[in-house]
């Protein structure tokens, strides 16, 4: 129910609006470099990318960081920040405008709330599970990186997907090594198996 909230929100805001028409620094950075990949297929910021910025958010970029390279006796700009966010977003951004980063947000958040509820069932019931993994996403400021274009949550996510892999691994290891049953689901082999190194 919260992931569709968050979904909801995130289709219908007017990031725009919101943002009074203007994206800063980072923001600016990994909103024109998605833009950049999604329709363009490469990181060279050229006049192309300006326009299509400037159909979005009519004020700025305001902070881009770039890079000169030369190639060919020509002197080209390159977007100059971590590719990996951008590159993840790029389709949302295509396919969602404005609001791509915040849908792409809404799958992350998703998957965290699975991950997170699947870990604390191993010991708790399910309305417990639910409210640790609501509490530790909502009442920490994770919620409000959600809300920003850039890398932070999208690092939350990929660090307590490690975190979730590993742990969730060694917490049922250590329920069969103590006698405790453990649930034989498809998803709970994969944890133990292999595969989720």
């Amino acid at each position: 129910m919260v992931s569709f909230f968050f979904l909801g929100f995130s289709l219908f805001i007017n990031l725009p609006v919101l943002d009074q028409g203007f994206l800063a620094g980072d923001q600016a950075v990994y909103y024109a470099m998605a833009q950049s990949l999604a329709f363009d297929g490469d990181i060279e910021y050229n006049k192309k990318d300006l326009v299509r910025y400037k159909e979005d958010f009519s004020a700025g970029p305001n902070g881009i960081f770039l890079r000169r390279v030369k190639e060919g006796g020509q002197e080209k700009l390159f977007y100059a920040k971590n590719i990996a966010y951008s590159l993840f977003a790029a389709p949302f951004v295509r396919v969602f405008g404005p609001n791509g980063p915040l849908v792409f947000h809404s799958g992350l958040l998703f998957l965290l709330l699975v991950m997170g509820f699947s870990f604390f069932s191993l010991d708790n019931s399910p309305g417990i599970s639910l409210l640790s993994v609501l509490t530790f996403l909502f009442a920490s400021v994770a919620w409000i990186y959600f809300l920003w274009i850039g890398p932070d949550f999208f690092n939350l996510f990929l660090v307590s997907t490690v975190c979730f892999l590993w742990l969730s691994k060694i917490r049922s290891q250590e329920q069969k090594s103590s006698g405790a049953e453990a649930a034989n689901s498809r998803f709970r082999r994969f944890l133990l198996s292999g595969a989720s190194d």
